[in-house]
């Protein structure tokens, strides 16, 4: 996808959660709308609340079918809309990938997690849109509902994923189950506002605030680890020493400056992440950004710039050459090294190919390069106490930290590069 010089707005609404949220919430309004139209217009029986709770619900499945399956199609359609010009994304029709491994255990990051939480609001906003609840019926139809989903997403080019139905099942059974809890205790509570009582009143109440201090403290413990999961709270450094591992020396000093290119880069990224860069994606006719903003793939660049590869020139050079290996429309020189697979490719060819094993602890060095499917970075010197690797780099605008312990919250890695 092209963008024009100013590219916040763009990023913003086309490559984070919140722009896919955005995209899927006036296409779920009008449908909801609609079918409160449709259904409710002249309906006198129904109670109110049913009637807002279903519409909530239709409203809720169109964000999920929206983000799930047509989410390449609803960017296309919007970039058409906002910019009167073709997005450059083209939509792999019955290309989609099929995937019958099951790792997610494995695998544990945002699109593990994403895959769960998406689907909780389900066995909720149904029963609630029903007369009777009925707690098998809903789970059959929730997943029945994700089997469909998933079964379609190979037509739009995504992929079919086993371990997507086992986390959405689940988090359809949790949150019905959740749902049953919460109703069964306040059909048996006497006191409706049990809550806001004397919690002191007899051994009802006490188990009352049982309750109340175990959904709290469960509540507080996935916070904190949420918080250490995603690097709000910063993780312990361990070095190549502590796991015996001889640190890499590359023997060529590309800029003649007595410092091999390997720890070179390495010092530069840190160096260029000590400015604390600001993210936003922008446009620069020199094409480094000469300001206080950055994006992924400036740390990439910067660490290679200072240590002699001046990646806007071997990129462009590299792309005149060999013109077919690029998916590029317009070749411009001052943004085509900042993009991530213009950068894959020409690491390809350019660099050492190496594992994208992250257990191989052994054959990971602070200097190299990692590259995943529309992320990049350099892979720091410091490592987790498993022996993994942190990632220097810089995600999003809200990123605390620029040196992380990500590569295992990746499900994504496509590539890893050593310069020399």
């Amino acid at each position: 996808m092209y963008f024009p010089k100013d590219m916040t707005f763009q990023y913003f609404f086309f490559d984070t959660y919140i722009g896919y949220f955005l995209q899927a919430l006036p296409i779920s309004l009008i449908v909801g709308i609609i079918y409160w139209f449709i259904k409710f217009k002249n309906d006198k029986k129904t109670p109110v609340s049913q009637k807002v709770f279903s519409c909530i619900f239709v409203c809720y499945i169109t964000g999920l079918i929206c983000l799930v399956i047509g989410l390449d199609l609803m960017n296309v359609v919007w970039y058409k809309l906002i910019y009167r010009m073709e997005s450059g994304h083209a939509i792999n029709w019955f290309n989609g990938d099929f995937d019958f491994t099951l790792d997610f255990f494995n695998n544990i990051g945002w699109e593990t997690i994403g895959n769960f939480l998406m689907v909780l609001p389900f066995g909720i906003l149904y029963s609630l849109s029903q007369k009777e609840f009925s707690f098998k019926s809903t789970i059959i139809k929730g997943i029945i509902l994700v089997l469909i989903i998933e079964v379609l997403e190979p037509i739009f080019g995504r992929a079919f994923d086993i371990n997507d139905i086992i986390l959405n099942s689940l988090g359809i059974i949790i949150s019905t189950l959740i749902f049953a809890i919460i109703k069964n205790i306040i059909k048996k509570s006497k006191n409706k506002n049990w809550l806001f009582s004397d919690l002191l009143n007899g051994e009802m109440m006490k188990k009352k605030r049982l309750i109340i201090l175990s959904i709290i403290t469960i509540c507080l413990a996935t916070i904190l680890y949420l918080l250490y999961y995603f690097n709000f709270i910063p993780h312990k450094k361990y070095n190549n020493e502590y796991f015996n591992i001889e640190t890499y020396i590359s023997d060529i000093d590309k800029d003649n400056d007595g410092i091999d290119d390997q720890t070179d880069i390495l010092i530069n990224a840190r160096k260029y992440i000590s400015t604390k860069p600001k993210y936003k994606s922008k446009y620069y006719g020199s094409g480094y950004p000469d300001d206080e903003y950055g994006v992924c793939t400036d740390v990439v660049a910067f660490a290679l710039k200072d240590a002699g590869y001046d990646l806007r020139e071997l990129v462009n050079n590299h792309i005149k050459e060999n013109r077919d290996l690029y998916d590029i429309d317009v070749i411009d020189k001052n943004i085509d090294f900042r993009r991530v697979l213009n950068l894959k490719t020409y690491f390809d060819y350019n660099a050492i190919s190496l594992t994208t094993d992250i257990k191989k602890i052994d054959e990971w060095q602070g200097g190299d390069i990692v590259v995943f499917k529309r992320h990049i970075g350099i892979v720091s010197d410091k490592r987790n106490h498993k022996g993994i690797n942190f990632v220097i780099h810089h995600a999003n605008p809200y990123q605390k930290y620029y040196e992380e312990d990500i590569l295992e919250q990746y499900n994504d890695i496509i590539g890893h590069y050593r310069v020399s």
